[in-house]
C-alpha cells in the first residue's frame, strides 16, 4: 500500500488525526450555538446593543486546530465578543459585567453561566462550552487589532484573532482566505494541510504529557505560532512534525539563560508565552519535555518493526486512537489486496497501490492454504 515506510507513518498519522477529529455533529450544533449567543447579544432590548457586537471564533476552531479531549470533557469554543466602545472609558471588568448580565438574561443561558478570569463561558453539558471575551478596537491600530482584557480585568491588552489567523492560513498554504466571522465548515483530515494535522497531533501530545501536570500544559497558541513558523516546506505530517521538532529545538538551544519569548507574529506586542514569564518552572518542564518528544520521533522514524512503531505512537498520541489507527489501515490493505490493487514494488519492497511496470502484485489471501 505505500512505497516507503515515512509513507506507511504519514498514513497512520492521518488516521490518527481523524480519530481526533471532532464530529460533524458536534461541531455543526457548536456552531448553531455560537451564531445564537450573537443573535442574543445583539437582540432588540440588549444593553450591548448600542455598542454593534460582533462575534467571531478565535483559537483552534477558527483555524482547524481542535482535537477531542483527551477524557470524556467538553470541548471549548474560544469567542470574541467585539464592541464599539469608541473612546468610552469603560475598564473590562464593566464590560464583562454587561455581557454576564446580558446572558443572564436569557431563559436557558442563566443557568449554564460561569464566570470566568477573563471571559464568560456557557456549558452545553457533556458537548461543549462557549468562552466568550470581550474585546473593543484598538484606536491607536488599523485592521483587524483589538484589546482584550488582562487578568486582572484592570486593562486592555493588545490582541489580533483574526489577523492571527490569517497568519496561520498563510503559514498552512491555504487557498481560499475565508471571511473570519462565520466559523469555517469543518475540513475532513484529508483536507487539511501537513501544518494543521502537525498541530493537532502536537495538541494531543501536549494533553497526554501533562495530563497529571495540567497548569504548567504549554497553551495551544503557543504550540500553534511555534509550528506555524518553524514549518520551512514539508509536505507530509511526518515531515511538518520533524521541522518543527527540530526548530523548537534550535530556537530554545539558542536561549539557553531564559524562556524564550513567542509572539503573535501579526501584532508583536502580543506576548503568548506570558506563562513562561511568569513561572520559569513550567518552561524548564516544556524544555524537558521537548526533549523526550525528539527522542521518541526519532526513534518512530527509525523504527523498523510494527510493534517498535505502534508502542511509540502509543506513548505520544494515546492507545485508542493509535490501536484505531492500526485497526483501519490493516482494514484497508486487506482490502486491496482482496481486490487485486495490492503490489510490492520491487525495488523498495513496499506495498503500491495499484499495479504497473516494477509491481508484483500480492495474491488474495484465502487462509486455507494454496489450491
Amino acid at each position: 500500500m505505500y512505497n516507503t515506510r515515512t509513507e506507511n507513518l504519514d498514513a497512520l498519522l492521518s488516521i490518527i488525526c481523524e480519530e481526533l477529529q471532532l464530529p460533524t455533529s458536534e461541531y455543526d450544533r457548536a456552531e448553531e450555538h455560537y451564531v445564537a449567543v450573537g443573535h442574543w447579544l445583539d437582540a432588540e432590548g440588549s444593553l450591548l446593543r448600542s455598542w454593534k457586537p460582533v462575534i467571531y471564533p478565535q483559537g483552534s476552531f477558527r483555524i482547524g486546530t481542535t482535537v477531542k479531549p483527551l477524557k470524556e470533557d467538553e470541548f471549548d469554543l474560544d469567542l470574541v465578543c467585539e464592541l464599539q466602545l469608541g473612546e468610552a472609558n469603560i475598564a473590562p471588568l464593566s464590560v464583562l459585567d454587561m455581557v454576564e448580565r446580558r446572558l443572564r438574561d436569557h431563559g436557558t443561558y442563566h443557568n449554564m453561566i460561569e464566570r470566568k478570569r477573563r471571559c464568560v463561558r456557557l456549558t452545553y453539558a457533556h458537548e461543549f462550552h462557549l468562552d466568550i471575551l470581550p474585546a473593543r478596537p484598538d484606536g491607536q491600530a488599523s485592521g483587524t487589532r483589538v484589546r482584550i482584557p488582562d487578568g486582572d480585568l484592570s486593562m486592555w491588552l493588545p490582541s489580533d484573532p483574526r489577523g492571527y489567523a490569517r497568519w496561520f492560513e498563510g503559514q498552512a498554504e491555504r487557498i481560499k482566505l475565508a471571511r473570519v466571522e462565520p466559523v469555517p465548515d469543518q475540513e475532513s483530515v484529508a483536507e487539511k494541510s501537513s501544518l494543521q494535522r502537525a498541530v493537532q497531533l502536537l495538541k494531543r501530545w501536549r494533553d497526554l504529557a501533562y495530563q497529571d501536570n495540567t497548569d504548567v500544559a504549554p497553551r495551544s497558541i503557543v504550540l500553534t505560532t511555534l509550528a506555524g513558523e518553524c514549518v520551512v516546506e514539508a509536505t507530509s505530517t511526518s515531515a511538518a512534525l520533524r521541522e518543527i521538532i527540530d526548530g523548537i529545538t534550535i530556537r530554545v538551544g539558542q536561549s539557553p539563560y531564559r524562556p524564550i519569548v513567542v509572539r503573535n507574529p501579526v501584532h508583536p506586542a502580543e506576548i503568548l508565552s506570558e506563562q513562561w514569564e511568569r513561572n520559569p518552572g513550567a518552561y524548564d518542564t516544556f524544555v524537558e519535555r521537548l526533549a523526550e518528544l525528539a527522542g521518541k520521533w526519532q526513534a518512530l522514524e527509525t523504527g523498523t518493526d510494527v510493534f517498535t512503531v505502534e508502542r511509540i505512537l502509543s506513548q505520544l498520541f494515546g492507545d485508542g486512537v493509535t490501536k484505531q489507527a492500526f485497526v483501519r489501515e490493516a482494514a484497508q490493505v486487506e482490502t486491496h489486496r482482496t481486490d487485486g490493487s495490492l503490489g510490492v514494488t520491487r525495488s523498495t519492497r513496499g506495498l503500491s497501490l495499484g499495479l504497473g511496470s516494477g509491481i508484483v502484485p500480492v495474491r488474495r489471501n484465502t487462509f486455507y492454504g494454496d489450491t
